[in-house]
């Protein structure tokens, strides 16, 4: 019908495949009817008299109505559809770093009161703005950590709000959250209430306009190294429009599933540590979605499990007896927040930028630095005749044992436990069971109290065994920490000869 278009005085042209007709607008006055007529004929239709075109009885050049393929149904993830293992005699390895995107939801008795994750509240804040939320007037936040901090921070910026409250199950020196985000969360809630901060407390049950918050209290150590909070009998009420809840995500149980991957009890995939195999042959898991939540530097670790554990199936070999870690390079670790994209991998420089990506944590790791509340782990250069160029020295005064350290480390140890532990004297060395040591002064040059291994035996040393020529081989190590100590980070220890 594209040659009516051009014929003078047609004035548009429709076409109704489906029906297999088509009609015209035209100006009798103008229209030149033999063309009108041979256009016609070109499309296959002819004329009936009556102003409309009906199909001749040979082909018509119009399209064919395609029916729409039909959409197969695939599994429904909470990240969106699924995907397959392909078929095949001889399927390729599958490894799933999925990641851990969906939010946790809290059990919450009766109703009353909308409840937001804390991920959609500031999606929502950021695309809308504090409006989105106008006549709001108190909102409480659930959880520890710095998006819960975030979520905080955002609301004091709502206007005419009356109340921010920051609810933690554990106690403050517990939080996960960066001391520098807490403090300015509390901060910016505090110019509204005076104590926005609700520690050993949990929300139990919704009413309208009101969340009763259960108290709780801290009993044994779980298995994250803290310890395991405990509802109490203990209630109160804090007025609520909306709870907005930063309790933490998981990996998309749907998606893993997906894949025949069996789910623990904690909804984490069932996968062998030793080479991140699930028990789906060839499909592996790691990162985030194989620990729940964590560092990019365990995700590290995964990924170079899963790699050696695929090529070692294809017959392939790995030295072990020939790596050393890195020497320290203070000017990539002071780089760390840098973000290196990676290349094509077709691109020649693609390895030497991974292998520059790479975090190195075997020389300097600094996790159980970076998010221990207290500062009670510290990064001190040594040099050789240590493995490595730096040590994490665990200070005893400042740790309550909280076990952010133990959580977070990718090497799955409890620092506070494990590194080597400066103690203010010997009473305190007694008390605890690391290995460590501590100068202890008796109105001359100090003596060396030390122990060499958690729960050893603790042995002294005079001045000259440990500071000067005498050496003792099997304990040359904690001595070198401890000299490090003394000479040059004497603040750590007071006033000493």
């Amino acid at each position: 019908m594209g040659e009516l278009s051009k014929v003078a005085g047609v004035e548009a042209v429709s076409a109704d495949a489906v029906a297999g007709a088509a009609t015209l607008l035209a100006d009798p006055d103008v229209i030149d009817a033999a063309a009108v007529a041979a256009a016609i004929a070109a499309a296959g239709f002819v004329a009936t008299g009556d102003g409309a075109l009906a199909p001749t009885t040979d082909e018509v050049l119009l399209p064919e109505p395609v029916a729409p393929a039909p959409v197969a149904e695939e599994p429904a993830c909470e990240t969106g559809a699924c995907p397959v293992i392909p078929d095949g005699p001889d399927p390729e390895p599958v490894v799933l770093p999925a990641g851990a995107d969906v939010a946790k939801t809290m059990e919450l008795k009766g109703t009353g009161i909308e409840t937001i994750h804390a991920l959609d509240f500031l999606k929502r804040f950021a695309s809308e703005g504090p409006d989105a939320f106008v006549g709001i007037r108190h909102i409480v936040v659930v959880g520890g950590g710095n998006t819960a901090c975030d979520a905080v921070r955002a609301a004091t910026r709502i206007a005419g709000i009356k109340s921010v409250s920051l609810a933690y199950r554990r106690t403050r020196v517990e939080m996960p959250a960066d001391r520098e985000e807490l403090e300015n969360a509390i901060a910016e809630a505090q110019a509204i209430q005076p104590s926005p901060l609700l520690e050993l407390s949990l929300p139990d049950e919704a009413k309208p306009g009101i969340l009763v918050m259960r108290k709780m209290s801290l009993g044994e150590k779980d298995a994250s190294g803290r310890r395991s909070p405990t509802p109490t009998q203990e209630t109160f009420d804090l007025p609520c429009d909306i709870l907005v809840t930063a309790i933490g995500e998981e990996p998309d149980g749907a998606l893993l599933e997906g894949f025949g991957i069996e789910l623990g009890r904690t909804r984490l995939p069932i996968a062998k540590a030793s080479s991140m195999e699930t028990g789906v042959e060839d499909v592996y898991v790691g990162g985030d979605a194989r620990r729940g939540p964590s560092s990019i530097i365990a995700a590290e670790a995964d990924g170079r499990t899963a790699a050696r554990a695929i090529l070692a199936k294809e017959g392939s070999t790995f030295p072990t007896q020939d790596y050393a870690s890195p020497r320290l390079d203070k000017d990539k670790l002071a780089r760390r927040g840098d973000i290196i994209f990676s290349l094509r991998p077709d691109d020649p420089g693609f390895a030497a930028r991974e292998a520059e990506r790479c975090l190195a944590c075997d020389s300097a790791c600094l996790r159980c630095v970076e998010v221990c509340p207290n500062r009670a782990n510290m990064f001190i250069e040594t040099g050789r005749p240590f493995f490595q160029d730096a040590q994490i020295l665990h200070l005893d005064r400042l740790c309550n044992e909280c076990g952010n350290c133990g959580f977070f480390c990718p090497w799955d140890g409890e620092p506070y436990m494990g590194k080597p532990t400066l103690f203010d004297g010997q009473t305190e060395l007694e008390a605890s069971k690391n290995a460590g040591f501590a100068f202890v002064s008796e109105g001359g040059l100090p003596w060396l109290a030390m122990r060499l291994e958690v729960g050893g035996q603790i042995c002294r040393l005079d001045y000259s065994s440990w500071n000067g020529a005498a050496s003792t081989p099997s304990a040359a190590s904690m001595i070198a920490l401890a000299r490090e100590i003394y000479r040059n980070h004497s603040y750590l220890v007071g006033a000493m000869p």
